[in-house]
C-alpha cells in the first residue's frame, strides 16, 4: 500500500494535474495518510512488545522498540537474559516477529539492533 501512495505522490510532484483527477491538494492528503498509517502501524507496534513483554520478562529479559524502518522492519532491542541467551534468535522471530506479524500485517520482518548494528 506504501508504494502506491508514493507513487501516485511522485506523480503529482512538479505538476498540477487536474484534468486527471488529482490536484496537488490531493498529493498532499496522500502523502498525510502515508504519515497517518504509520502512525497508526507505529502506535500497534509498541502496543504488541508491551503485551509480549511480560513474558520475556518472567525469564529474567525485556524488549526494547528501537525503531520502524521505512519498508515496515521493526528493529528491537532484547536485553536482560534474553540479550546474550542463545536463543534470542528464536525468540526474535519464533516469538516476537510471528506475534508482530499476526497482529500486524503490514510488518515485514522484526530485526535486533544489534545485528543490524544501528
Amino acid at each position: 500500500m506504501h508504494a502506491e501512495f508514493t507513487e501516485l505522490w511522485e506523480a503529482q510532484s512538479g505538476e498540477n494535474k487536474v484534468s486527471g483527477g488529482f490536484s496537488d491538494f490531493s498529493g498532499f492528503c496522500v502523502r498525510k495518510k502515508i504519515d497517518m498509517d504509520k502512525e497508526t502501524i507505529l502506535r500497534k507496534v509498541k502496543n504488541v512488545l508491551e503485551q509480549v513483554r511480560p513474558y520475556l520478562q518472567q525469564d529474567g529479559g525485556d524488549v526494547n522498540f528501537v525503531e520502524l524502518t521505512d519498508d515496515n522492519t521493526v528493529i528491537v532491542e532484547l536485553t536482560g537474559a534474553c540479550g546474550n541467551c542463545p536463543h534470542s534468535k528464536m525468540t526474535l522471530k519464533n516469538g516476537i516477529e510471528s506475534v508482530m506479524k499476526k497482529a500486524i500485517p503490514e510488518i515485514k520482518a522484526v530485526e535486533q539492533a544489534d545485528v543490524l548494528e544501528l
